[in-house]
């Protein structure tokens, strides 16, 4: 899947290309966000399930998306950024200037691909609502 992220303000101020890739890069890759987004489109494109851009959900009754990121804790068992580019236009004045936006692929591996994705949502909807049963009762 695609992340994308964009250079520090300090940098793009400052025109410093090198810092510029460099905090372009750890935003598109910052593990714990990265996987929580990434998290989120799985189960997108998974279930046809939306999450609006503040991460809640559609349906007030549905778990939230916090929700189902905590079901997926200790699931997804590996985490590779395969490349980054930018997405700006060079710039010969300026080293490196185009990396003020960039992209990366990322791979997140869950056990059985989109089948595990749905396997994993189905079990936590199946605890939440045994959970509620035991609560209401």
């Amino acid at each position: 899947m695609k992340s994308i992220g964009r250079a520090n303000q300090k940098s793009i101020d400052k025109k410093n290309g090198e810092v510029m890739k460099t905090t372009c890069t750890d935003s598109a890759t910052t593990p714990i966000i990265v996987k929580a987004n990434l998290i989120l489109k799985m189960i997108t494109l998974s279930t046809g399930y939306e999450f609006r851009e503040d991460n809640s959900d559609y349906d007030p009754a549905a778990p939230n998306a916090r929700d189902y990121l905590i079901a997926f804790r200790g699931k997804i068992n590996d985490f590779k950024v395969r490349d980054c580019k930018p997405l700006g236009t060079p710039n010969p004045k300026y080293s490196l200037i185009e990396w003020k936006d960039c992209e990366c692929t990322i791979y997140l591996y869950i056990k059985d691909g989109k089948d595990g994705v749905i396997q994993i949502i189905d079990e936590y909807r199946y605890i939440s609502i045994t959970n509620a049963k035991r609560n209401y009762l």
